[in-house]
């Protein structure tokens, strides 16, 4: 396709945010980027003053499509989706990357660990996600860490020599000195793990439930720590984002269609 053509044709495009491919003489895929607004980001490409790179990636071109989506977000993630996929030549960020960060969940000596990870290997754990955002799936980790007290130094695995200071100023519940049973231990990881499966709203309700019969017991001690931690939970459900927000199990169809044929 001649270059009037392309221009032409980026012209007529949507004012939608979306996701552009380019493609060489030969139907490859040689670069996929995102826009906010598709018509004013790919007719960028035909103005004057371009870069090195761009110049030589429009003497490549031949063609270029769109996918248009509802939301920036959905731009984004398809937009490393196909570069994954096609390892475009002229692609410098995410060809290389690590992909979509998890987070991995295990049982250390010194209690549950709560670490990013950019591979879906459990590692004797559980790994949830992908999460759309590395900074999203650290804060969660963060948030988690000081819900439940956990050790900070549990993921580096280093055995202190004695009660830290994360101790002393109530950041750690003491796992290194046997001050959390076996047994809560234990629940404290289903409650992560229950969590980052999307039951935030059940573990809320059992912890602030506790909380009242503490309160009725008069240790208001307890009570105390259970409404920091159901507090720390509702900031948790706010920051976990999930890109599907319908509570409800789904299957999901691709479809792909040209002029002559289409695929499910």
């Amino acid at each position: 396709m001649e270059k009037n053509e392309l221009l032409k044709k980026a012209l007529n495009l949507p004012e939608k945010p979306g996701v552009y491919t380019y493609y060489d003489k030969n139907g490859k895929v040689i670069y996929v980027g995102k826009a906010k607004n598709l018509k004013n980001r790919v007719t960028t490409y035909f103005q004057s003053g371009r870069n090195a790179k761009t110049e030589r990636l429009m003497k490549t071109a031949a063609n270029f499509e769109i996918i248009v989506t509802e939301t920036e977000l959905q731009a984004l993630l398809t937009e490393c989706s196909l570069i994954k996929q096609h390892n475009p030549f002229f692609n410098i960020k995410l060809k290389d990357s690590k992909g979509y960060p998890y987070i991995r969940v295990k049982k250390t000596p010194l209690g549950p660990s709560v670490e990013v990870s950019h591979t879906r290997k459990a590692d004797g754990g559980k790994i949830f996600g992908p999460y759309a955002f590395r900074h999203h799936a650290t804060l969660l980790c963060e948030l988690l860490k000081k819900t439940f007290r956990l050790a900070d130094c549990a993921s580096k695995k280093v055995f202190p020599k004695k009660v830290c200071l994360e101790y002393h100023i109530g950041r750690c519940a003491g796992f290194c000195e046997n001050k959390v049973s076996e047994e809560k231990t234990d629940r404290i990881y289903s409650e992560i793990c229950a969590i980052l499966d999307g039951k935030t709203d059940e573990i809320c309700e059992k912890t602030k439930k506790e909380m009242f019969e503490a309160a009725d017991r008069l240790d208001f001690e307890t009570a105390a720590i259970l409404r920091d931690k159901a507090e720390a939970l509702e900031t948790v459900k706010k920051r976990q984002k999930p890109l599907v927000v319908r509570n409800t199990n789904a299957d999901y169809i691709a479809c792909v269609e040209s002029e002559e044929v289409g695929v499910s």
